[in-house]
């Protein structure tokens, strides 16, 4: 059985795929840290325009006002190539939520 962190993780990731839709989002990484209760967000745009950033950075303001009481983020848009090899150290787990 997961535990609250893994819970709490995968709702933020789903959230990400889900309310991120209509910025044309690709994929999304997710680095945890369950001891300082934080993650970092890595955000993968399909067509990468000011207009989908604008859009993505929109609905990160409402995801992070939604999980508020029992996390802190940070995140960034990585290009589709770029290697996801900067997250922090040490992490807990690193969690990926994919369009398709």
């Amino acid at each position: 059985m997961a535990d609250d962190w893994d819970v709490l993780i995968d709702s933020l990731g789903n959230q990400c795929i889900a309310y991120l839709s209509r910025a044309d989002v690709e994929k999304v990484e997710i680095w945890s840290q369950a001891a300082e209760g934080s993650a970092h967000i890595e955000i993968t745009l399909g067509k990468d325009s000011w207009e989908n950033r604008g859009l993505a950075v929109e609905t990160m303001v409402d995801i992070r006002e939604m999980f508020l009481d029992d996390l802190s983020f940070d995140y960034r848009f990585v290009d589709g190539d770029e290697a996801a090899q900067d997250g922090p150290s040490p992490v807990d787990r690193v969690a990926q939520f994919a369009t398709s």
